[in-house]
This record gives C-alpha cells, structure tokens and sequence, in this order.
C-alpha cells in the first residue's frame, strides 16, 4: 500500500486489500483523526466484473469481522473494469489511458486559448510555458503508454507554439535583445 496526500493505492488480491485498506482506516483514525470516504474509493478488477467482484468483495466482509466497518459500503460503482484515475495518474486498460490523455489534451488546449487575454508577451510567454506546457510533461512522466508523443499531444505542441507565436514579446522584444547583448 501507498498513500499520497490524500489518495492511496493497494495492490493485492481482494481479499488482502479489504484488509489493508481496513487497516489504513483504524490508523487513519487512530493516529491523525482521520475517515477515509469509502464512496470515494474505486476498486480495478481485474478478469470479473463489477458485478461478480462486489459479491466476492461482500462474501469476504461477511466472513471477516475485521472489516464490518465496510459492510453495506460498497457499490457496484465503486468497480472498475477499465481503470481509475489517482494523484492525476491514470491506471488501466490502454483504451483508458488514451481517453484520459485526450481529455486531457483537450483541457490544457482550452486553458491556452483562456490565457490569450493577457496582453503582455512575456508575462502570456510564461503562463504558457511553465503552467501549460509542464502539464503535458508531468502526464507522460507518469503513464505508461507505447508512444507518448501521440498525434493528440503533437497537437497541444503545435497549439502552445502557435499561441506563443500569435502573441510573441510584444513591444519589448527589441529592446531585451539591445539590453542583453555579451
């Protein structure tokens, strides 16, 4: 198990993550007066379905008074069978991971053209750069994909190029080349 500010991974079989995951919530508790939503939760099955999975998951509660805190808690929305997005890190299927990296090509596109209202160059030159376009960098660092330089994210390229273009340094542009010389 890992936990991050406020999201948490457990990797296991489902019996033994219930367990863990119980686990973390009495310490939680216990040491940080802290309640994990289990609303909140998402469970990636892997070769059930949702279905089949909540009725493994309740016959293993049932079974266990370890974990009565989750009885009747969980949902049939709670499982997955494609993936789950935590710490902005998707995890899952391949069709998962692309559909999450398109909408989020789509978002940083969209926060570009938001920013197009900035008449100072290079106050827009450093909006775009270091809080756009690091966007994009901190997503492929973190997924796991065959080819990251994918046509939609060549796209968002292309479209921070052209924003940065379009709006260029304005008129101080001259003038740092003649202040800035060696």
């Amino acid at each position: 198990a890992a936990a991050y500010a406020d999201d948490g991974y457990v990797k296991a079989k489902l019996s033994v993550a219930l367990k863990v995951w119980a686990e973390l919530r009495r310490v939680f508790k216990l040491d940080a007066g802290l309640d994990m939503n289990v609303s909140k939760t998402t469970i990636l099955t892997k070769g059930m379905t949702p279905d089949d999975c909540l009725a493994a998951a309740n016959a293993i509660i049932a079974n266990d008074s370890d974990l009565s805190a989750f009885d009747g808690h969980l949902t049939r929305a709670m499982f997955s069978t494609d993936g789950m997005v935590g710490l902005g890190v998707p995890i899952g299927t391949d069709a998962f991971v692309q559909k999450f990296v398109e909408s989020k090509c789509r978002e940083i596109i969209d926060d570009v053209d938001k920013l197009d209202i900035i008449t100072d160059g290079f106050i827009h030159y450093q909006l775009v750069r270091f809080c756009q376009a690091t966007r994009l960098q901190h997503l492929n660092s973190h997924i796991i994909q065959r080819n990251r330089c994918t046509l939609q994210q060549q796209h968002v390229d292309v479209h921070i190029t052209n924003a940065l273009l379009k709006k260029g340094a304005g008129p101080d542009r001259g003038a740092w080349n003649d202040n800035h010389q060696a």
